[in-house]
């Protein structure tokens, strides 16, 4: 999360050259890429606890 705030912090006015707005852009996307695989592994991680620790889980409506 820190290095997203810096890679946004640090973006070019649009006097500067627009390589290095595209390499900015190259850093945030990395970032959120990062973020985003993080977030996912988490995920992932909680529910094969869950099936690990439990037999049988259902998952199921409950908007009759």
């Amino acid at each position: 999360m820190r290095e997203l705030r810096k890679n946004r912090e640090s973006y070019p006015g649009k006097e500067k050259e627009a390589i290095i707005g595209r390499s900015k852009r190259r850093g945030w996307r990395r970032s959120y890429k990062k973020l985003r695989d993080a977030r996912s592994d988490f995920l992932h991680k909680l529910s094969r606890a869950y099936v690990d620790r439990y037999d049988v889980v259902a998952v199921g409506g409950f908007g009759w």
